[in-house]
């Protein structure tokens, strides 16, 4: 498999499962399937079962066609990205011929070829030692884009999942500089060629002219430039020999001034675009998914059990889904994080013993190894209602039960998006274990207890 195959397959696997990651965050957990892995094949890797499960669930959930669409939609941008470089390179040689005399000023033609790619070109290297921001521009203007050419309703969760994808495994620089570069590759190399034709059949007079400069800073000017393309046998004639210069001396001018596009400019992007490609193509042979985050954090001890053993939230490992009962006492106050760490206020943890965050059936078994012969008399679980409940944080909390005598569920955000979701998941959890005072549920800046 060659390096861009192999890119494009690992990002592909990415996508699909941060496709499926985005979808469950944003859905009901009564629509999770069950799933179970395929016991009959040799233990794989985390990232092959993650991209299995996401396999799975992209067919339930009938994503395949928004996915799709939006791979299209993203080879119809590049196509027009293209289309719009050849265009352009058109026009930008035509700058030579506008001039009905024929007469043209060399530096002004050279300023019109290749100012703006390589002021902008300067710019991107300025660029690259500045940290890209999170949902930046590009980022902005990409997605606005694609979503011209897919407007179904899961189409919103393939773009959210592409740019998720792309800034956490910080590749959107890499991504937009390759395109970037191959842009005014296409852009100079077709600029240069009508250049080509149009001095092939067309005669040209170039001449120096200033109105500010004089003739000792002109000449050093013309040296300078005459001496970037003579290691390719190209030379400029001095600014005094230009302005009498011959058919011959004209004719090798224009040779000079395709060579100057052709080399700084085409050249220039292409090798530019070659070396980002093997940056890219070094980075993603070690690129894999990233487990610890929110929704995928808590399968990852699933999918490493027993195949035999359901794997899907809705089918919680046996030992974690039967009936769980409080202690009656326990000593000492505790605060842990459910799924990932949030800002609280100091006063609503204050006199409490940080244990860390609550994300994964590794914690909450170092949890029970610690609580296991005293419980606590309480512990006080943050929850981030910015996202959704899910069975996997239900399963957590149930571990909790036979180590505290008291558990006190607090909602961090004053007006989350999901807070109506998880007041009522929890409600419906302390109904189901019959917890009366053993359970409470609070709020950001208002309390109700229950």
């Amino acid at each position: 498999m060659i390096p861009l195959q192999q890119f494009k397959s690992k990002f592909l696997q990415l996508w699909q499962i941060e496709l499926v990651r985005c979808y469950e965050r944003d859905q009901s957990p009564a629509l999770q399937p069950p799933y179970s892995p395929n016991t009959q094949q040799p233990p794989q890797s985390i990232h092959v079962q993650l991209h299995e499960r996401a396999l799975h669930f992209l067919e339930h959930y009938q994503l395949y066609h928004s996915l799709n669409n939006t791979i299209k939609s993203l080879k119809v941008m590049v196509f027009l990205l293209f289309a719009l470089a050849l265009v352009v390179g058109f026009g930008l040689a035509k700058v030579v011929d506008g001039n009905v005399s024929r007469v043209l000023s060399l530096p002004w033609v050279l300023f019109a070829l290749l100012g703006v790619h390589l002021l902008l070109y300067f710019i991107w290297l300025a660029m690259l030692f500045i940290k890209p921001r999170q949902g930046g521009f590009i980022g902005g203007f990409i997605q606005q884009g694609l979503q011209l050419f897919n407007r179904t309703p899961k189409a919103k969760y393939a773009l959210q999942s592409l740019g998720h994808t792309l800034n956490h495994y910080q590749m959107v620089k890499l991504v937009v500089s390759i395109f970037s570069h191959l842009y005014w590759l296409v852009l100079l190399t077709t600029a240069a060629l009508i250049l080509g034709l149009l001095f092939l059949f067309q005669s040209y007079s170039f001449t120096w002219e200033t109105t500010v400069l004089n003739l000792p800073t002109m000449t050093y000017l013309a040296e300078l430039l005459g001496r970037s393309l003579s290691w390719l046998g190209l030379s400029l004639p001095t600014v005094e020999v230009l302005q009498t210069a011959s058919a011959e001396q004209q004719a090798q001018v224009g040779r000079w001034l395709i060579g100057m596009v052709l080399v700084y400019g085409s050249g220039l992007r292409l090798v530019t675009a070659l070396l980002v490609a093997g940056v890219l193509t070094v980075r993603s042979k070690g690129l894999t998914v990233d487990h610890t985050q929110p929704g995928l954090s808590h399968l990852v001890p699933l999918l490493l059990r027993s195949g035999t053993q359901s794997v899907d939230k809705e089918n919680p490992v046996i030992g974690y889904n039967q009936q769980a009962q409080q202690p009656a006492s326990g000593v000492g106050h505790y605060w842990l994080q459910l799924e990932h760490p949030e800002a609280v206020e100091q006063q609503l943890t204050a006199n409490h013993k940080t244990l860390g965050t609550l994300a994964t059936m590794s914690d909450l078994e170092r949890l029970t190894a610690q609580f296991k012969t005293q419980p606590a008399a309480s512990m006080l679980v943050t929850i981030d209602n910015q996202l959704t409940p899910d069975r996997g944080n239900m399963r957590l909390l149930r571990g909790l039960l036979p180590l505290a005598a008291e558990l006190h569920c607090h909602l961090v955000h004053e007006q989350g998006a999901f807070t109506e979701g998880w007041l009522s998941v929890l409600q419906g959890f302390n109904s189901e274990h019959n917890l009366g005072q053993g359970m409470r549920i609070s709020q950001a800046e208002h309390t109700n207890d229950n």
